[in-house]
């Protein structure tokens, strides 16, 4: 069942992103004020980055627990986890190999503290969940 829902998800993915990536940029230039709506967008990507980088940690979980993490690390491959947040609970357990090391540096040369960002990131975001979740707010 699995490959059959990985197809479907493929197709009605790619279909779903044109189409929204269209309407959504269109909308936000349209009803809101250029500067406004830029400002949108870039919210509305920052989304959508972290979305791929959480599809990039399931996608690349056997190649990254390989390349990038002693056997004692922490695993790549959790559907709610980003592949910075991995590396960074690595990085400051002193798991990660060689390679990870590299990439560790390299990420928070593109952005100042980027691993530690991502860490306070996923824990905001768990504290969100549970507290959805303590105050039986599911649906809101």
């Amino acid at each position: 069942m699995g490959f059959v829902l990985f197809f479907v998800a493929v197709i009605l993915f790619t279909i779903v992103a044109v189409v929204g990536f269209i309407v959504t940029v269109l909308f936000y230039l349209i009803t809101l004020r250029f500067k406004s709506g830029m400002n949108a967008l870039d919210k509305w990507m920052l989304k959508i980055a972290i979305s791929i980088d959480q599809l990039g940690n399931v996608v690349g979980s056997v190649p990254f627990n390989f390349l990038f993490i002693k056997r004692d690390g922490i695993k790549f491959g959790g559907e709610d986890d980003t592949i910075s947040y991995i590396l960074g609970r690595n990085y400051h357990r002193g798991t990660l190999t060689r390679f990870g090391s590299f990439m560790a540096r390299l990420l928070n040369k593109l952005e100042r503290d980027h691993l530690d960002k991502a860490i306070e990131s996923k824990i905001e975001s768990d504290k969100e969940a549970v507290e959805r979740f303590v105050n039986r707010n599911y649906y809101n």
